[in-house]
């Protein structure tokens, strides 16, 4: 029992000591800007349904923009802002009002903001390529026969 506790109470000083130095170090560190041509690849990956499509940046940013999902004048080595990301997401049916326009949106957030979003980036995909709701519908008799008399 003695152990245990000596264990523990080591444990929470070396926490305690460690605690601050790791915030000061991630408030110090600042996530690099993600670029449009990046963003155009996150992008291809959200609406690809098999496998992630092997694009450029600057590839994948001349295809999104050919579905009409970012503006032709963009370049794939730009750093996107919070109002760039506001029309491309518009674009997706998605309304996102950015805290400041110009402010530079970092690779983690914009990872983030197409997970939130994916169900209606899949809806989209199916609007933009003329799809239905479904992949896939299977018709036939199975779920019927299973929950229906035999005589139905």
């Amino acid at each position: 029992m003695r152990r245990v506790s000596l264990a523990v109470a080591v444990l929470v000083l070396v926490m305690l000591v460690l605690a601050p130095v790791v915030s000061v170090a991630q408030e110090g560190e600042e996530a690099p800007p993600i670029t449009h041509g990046k963003f155009a690849q996150l992008l291809l990956e959200a609406l690809a349904t098999k496998g992630a499509p092997t694009a450029t940046p600057a590839s994948a940013l001349q295809k999104v923009q050919s579905l009409g999902l970012m503006l032709p004048e963009w370049q794939a080595g730009t750093a996107m802002t919070h109002g760039d990301l506001a029309v491309v997401m518009s674009a997706l049916g998605v309304t996102y009002v950015p805290p400041n326009e110009e402010d530079t949106v970092s690779v983690p957030f914009a990872n983030a903001i197409l997970r939130r979003y994916l169900a209606e980036i899949k809806h989209t995909r199916g609007t933009l390529f003329h799809h239905c709701f479904s992949d896939s519908n299977y018709m036939d008799q199975g779920v019927d026969r299973a929950v229906s008399p035999g005589d139905f």
